[in-house]
């Protein structure tokens, strides 16, 4: 809000807004994925869910603009609203 726009990249927060960027390696995962277009942004994550066939995608989305990608279209609810995720296959 206070630049008008999103930044080009996650990299762009630090120091003055965050930190420093959470390590992707405390939780496990492969490392972080930011996207953003003239509307919003989306944070993801993926993680292996069985033996390197199937990944669980993390998905944040601030305006509810989640969306899938693969066979499995579901998105599922976490416990957080602007976060989903979904299998891909």
């Amino acid at each position: 809000m206070e630049n008008q726009n999103y930044p080009d990249s996650i990299e762009q927060l630090t120091p003055r807004y965050i930190k420093k960027i959470p390590s992707d390696r405390i939780i496990g995962i492969s490392g972080f994925h930011y996207s953003k277009d003239s509307t919003e942004y989306k944070i993801e994550f993926s993680q292996n869910v069985i033996l390197g066939f199937n990944f669980e995608i993390v998905q944040y989305s601030p305006n509810g603009k989640h969306k899938s990608e693969g066979e499995l279209t579901k998105l599922y609810d976490t416990k957080h609203p602007k976060w989903k995720y979904y299998i891909y296959d």
